[in-house]
């Protein structure tokens, strides 16, 4: 009989639930609000029990918290993270970067050599939100004497900046940032032998591709080839930025390129950001490769160029059209 009555106890204490999300007491619990995650799809009313800066229970059940937030009427969901922008050194940036829902700001396009003292800059002010940075490829090339930014990098420069990106890198920046549209001297060795640091290092190429429009032979679909087939020699994943805003009238080529490559598994990532009634453009390529229209940097101001404006319009609208891509105005 003694027996039979531990037994049952014991099994009553296996089968008994363990404290549920009502029973527990967290650090801060966020009640009401409506609570979207993107990756899971969840989308609807619910409380939020977080603990040690972790959340610990997404419940409709009621739960108990040290401090409470009633986000009743409100959206719940886990903050941008914004790949293409570089947080000022204020505390302004970043109370305004929160205010827009931002919790992560990555300088992908390119920040400097000194990770270290980058960091310590930032740390000054407080953060509000996260930050990290590329490691620059032009200030590469100035840290090995390639200072002329149409002038190809040596072989020798080259091989110098291989241990100066693996140093970056290994100091905590997150890939290597490629402005080629503005340093259009590189080489496609130099660019070749970056791809292959960022794979060995497993961080991704962030790139400003080499050219834009649809002038040929200098079309945004011959730097999409560029990209396209270094990522697949080298294995190095790839962010591909102002993938539609550059690619006017050469948009199909390029699209299906970075598609088809996507789909047998070289890993693109194309941010298809157009940006409407743009009327200040900069780049290096016209003094050099457009013998046909010379405009310098800056040099096309508002109304210098409506007859451009309208045809970059046009063709994005073709662009969006056919490929059903959002389309942002600012």
């Amino acid at each position: 009989m003694k027996i039979r009555i531990l037994v049952c106890a014991l099994f009553m204490i296996l089968v008994a639930p363990g404290p549920g999300p009502a029973q527990e007491l967290y650090d801060v619990v966020i009640l009401g609000g409506r609570v979207m995650d993107p990756e899971t799809g969840r989308d609807g009313v619910a409380n939020v029990g977080i603990r040690g800066g972790r959340i610990e229970a997404i419940t409709t059940e009621g739960i108990r918290g040290r401090e409470t937030i009633d986000a009743s009427g409100l959206i719940v969901a886990p903050g941008f993270i914004d790949i293409l922008a570089s947080i000022g050194r204020n505390r302004d940036a970043h109370v305004f970067k929160i205010g827009d829902g931002v919790t992560s700001v990555l300088g992908m396009h390119g920040g400097p050599l000194d990770v270290a003292g980058y960091a310590e800059r930032h740390a000054e002010v407080g953060p509000l939100v996260n930050y990290a940075a590329t490691v620059s490829h032009s200030e590469l090339r100035e840290a090995v004497g390639a200072t002329d930014a149409y002038t190809p990098a040596t072989p020798e420069q080259i091989e110098a900046m291989r241990p100066l990106a693996v140093r970056a890198i290994r100091d905590g920046a997150v890939g290597i940032g490629f402005g080629i549209n503005y340093t259009p001297g590189a080489s496609y060795e130099e660019i070749f032998a970056l791809f292959e640091v960022a794979a060995a290092e497993g961080v991704p190429c962030h790139l400003h591709a080499r050219y834009k429009g649809n002038v040929f032979p200098l079309t945004m679909s011959l730097a999409a080839l560029e990209v396209v087939a270094m990522a697949a020699a080298t294995g190095a994943q790839v962010e591909l930025a102002h993938m539609i805003s550059s690619t006017v009238g050469s948009a199909p080529l390029s699209i299906a390129l970075v598609e088809g490559a996507k789909a047998r598994g070289v890993s693109l990532l194309e941010m298809l950001r157009c940006v409407a009634h743009v009327r200040w453009r900069q780049s290096r390529l016209p003094q050099r490769h457009d013998t046909t229209v010379r405009r310098g940097c800056g040099a096309c101001r508002a109304g210098a160029d409506d007859r451009l404006l309208q045809r970059t319009s046009a063709g994005l609208r073709i662009a969006r059209a056919h490929y059903r891509i959002t389309y942002h105005s600012v």
